[in-house]
């Protein structure tokens, strides 16, 4: 399609009835401006018609973007995306309601570090949320690329490894109580 009379990728957002109630442009491959709302839409997660599938499961996998969705989805693992780390607001959290699990991939980069900061100042899902780590793979696309068929097993075994962020918190506060005691 074209945006402003420039050729773009549209991605359309269905609500959780699978009706279209947003769309997101691609309208760059670089550069800070790469996507553009609709006029009048609002970002919201990606992928919200599965999200009963991810009630079933018990989990889901937030990520940054439409495209590592895909890649999961191609796996049958539950996911939403959320459309740029500085897009996430609290009031998306009532989405993961009945969500027991709520794993986050952070990408190695500035977006990662917002979004983490952004996921564990919301207290709806920080009781809830594992942080999920794949080694030197910035997403689950990245892994997916450099071994499709041991994709599977090598993201279990991150699932297997995510650390709950409640238990991070404890070890960071033991970690500056400890450093803090030993300065003295």
């Amino acid at each position: 399609v074209t945006y402003l009379e420039k050729p773009a990728v549209r991605i359309p957002y269905p609500d959780e009835e699978g009706q279209e109630v947003a769309v997101r442009f691609r309208v760059s491959l670089d550069g800070s401006e790469k996507f553009r709302w609709r006029s009048g839409d609002k970002p919201r997660p990606y992928g919200l018609r599965l999200l009963e599938e991810a009630r079933k499961a018990g989990y889901v996998v937030l990520v940054e973007g439409e495209s590592d969705c895909h890649t999961l989805w191609c796996h049958e693992i539950p996911a939403l995306g959320i459309p740029g780390a500085s897009n996430w607001r609290d009031e998306c959290a009532t989405y993961l309601d009945g969500i027991e699990k709520v794993y986050v991939v952070i990408e190695p980069d500035q977006g990662g570090d917002t979004l983490r900061e952004k996921l564990i100042s919301c207290a709806p899902i920080r009781e809830r949320l594992h942080l999920l780590e794949l080694g030197d793979h910035k997403d689950p696309s990245a892994l997916h690329l450099t071994d499709p068929d041991r994709f599977m097993e090598r993201f279990r075994v991150a699932l297997e490894k995510a650390k709950p962020w409640v238990e991070l918190e404890r070890a960071e506060a033991r970690a500056m109580s400890q450093e803090a005691w030993e300065c003295c």
